[in-house]
């Protein structure tokens, strides 16, 4: 039980986690005791999904998404992640074209970063640099087109925020 006095945002949080407990966070939205969530997505296609080795898939967050929709919940936001290795172009535009269609508040863009520790650096097939800024960009517009706020790794949302962070 949560004091009738407290609401929650919760960051960070993993899709599988709360389809996991579904109906505690669908209880807690309904009782206003949640205000904000975010999703990391990361991604929409089950290709890149699996390969990012996530226990869900597009299936799962058109659930979740929907469900909130039909609740009236819009008060969320996520993170997806462009230029993972293998992805194509058709990957990226289904996963924006999700982030529209359930018009998420919020979108941290972060191209892929290589971490020579991580599962994902021994895919074949990686993205060339310039691949993915292209695909950044045409992220922003789409996104911008669609007054949909969004931060990238060259935003000015950002730099303000590293600014900031900085003093």
């Amino acid at each position: 039980d949560i004091d009738e006095r407290v609401t929650v945002s919760l960051h960070n949080l993993h899709p599988h986690t709360v389809l996991r407990y579904f109906d505690r966070y669908l209880d807690l939205i309904e009782k206003n005791k949640i205000f904000h969530m975010n999703l990391q997505i990361q991604s929409t296609s089950n290709r890149i999904l699996k390969l990012m080795n996530r226990i869900y898939k597009k299936e799962d967050l058109i659930k979740l998404f929907g469900t909130f929709k039909e609740m009236g919940f819009t008060n969320y936001d996520t993170h997806i992640i462009v230029g993972f290795p293998t992805e194509q172009e058709k990957d990226i535009f289904d996963t924006v074209n999700f982030i529209v269609e359930y018009n998420l508040n919020y979108v941290l863009v972060s191209r892929y970063m290589e971490v020579l520790s991580a599962p994902s650096a021994k895919i074949n097939d990686k993205i060339l640099k310039k691949d993915i800024d292209s695909r950044v960009k045409i992220v922003e517009d789409i996104f911008t087109k669609n007054n949909i706020i969004y931060n990238t790794n060259e935003s000015d949302l950002m730099r303000e925020q590293i600014r900031r962070l900085n003093l």
